[in-house]
């Protein structure tokens, strides 16, 4: 979890942000969080100030 908020917060954008077909913004973060490398996609619904974390690898 800590990971995830990490790349969250550090991470650089490596892919999007791209709309997508059901209105939301999706992006791919990636960072080096406690020695390993971490991706978090997300998805962001325009005009919303929350966002789903998709998926952490």
């Amino acid at each position: 979890m800590r990971q995830a908020f990490d790349t969250l917060r550090n991470g650089k954008i490596v892919s999007g942000p791209a709309l997508d077909e059901y209105g939301e913004w999706r992006l791919t973060l990636r960072k080096r969080s406690a020695g390993r490398p971490t991706r978090v996609a997300v998805a962001i619904k325009e005009g919303g100030r929350n966002l789903t974390v998709v998926t952490v690898i």
